[in-house]
């Protein structure tokens, strides 16, 4: 299912080259409805945190993810905070297998068409009600 996540993003994003944006949503709004309880049975609270951040952001090094998630915490040791945005590093890795988060350039990370479509399809079905609001 991961391989095919990333294959139907690309799929999306090449046929949706000449396409409006919201030809772009509404293609990606019907491919999700077909795919989405797949996706959600494999999607943690916590990847559709970083998720939700994508959405809410532009573009992101995973070293800003986590400030977003976590405001409050305080990593002491540099060597403690590479390690826990690796954490974010793997989460966002994940994601792109499954097409909802694309690398952009050498390190950043965005949302795709496709990411935008199964968050609103979870706030239509209300759930992961813990991390949407």
């Amino acid at each position: 299912m991961k391989a095919a996540g990333g294959l139907l993003s690309k799929i999306l994003e090449w046929g949706a080259n000449s396409q409006t944006d919201a030809a772009k949503e509404a293609q990606a709004d019907k491919v999700i409805k077909k795919t989405y309880d797949t996706f959600k049975g494999n999607f943690t609270d916590n990847t559709v945190k970083v998720l939700r951040v994508l959405d809410d952001e532009t573009n992101l090094l995973p070293t800003h993810i986590r400030p977003k998630l976590y405001p409050d915490l305080a990593l002491q040791a540099k060597a403690t905070a590479t390690a826990f945005d690796a954490e974010f590093r793997y989460r966002l890795e994940y994601l792109c297998l499954y097409g909802v988060v694309r690398h952009i350039g050498d390190s950043e990370y965005g949302i795709t068409q496709f990411g935008k479509a199964f968050l609103k399809e979870a706030r239509g079905r209300k759930h992961y009600l813990s991390v949407m609001s």
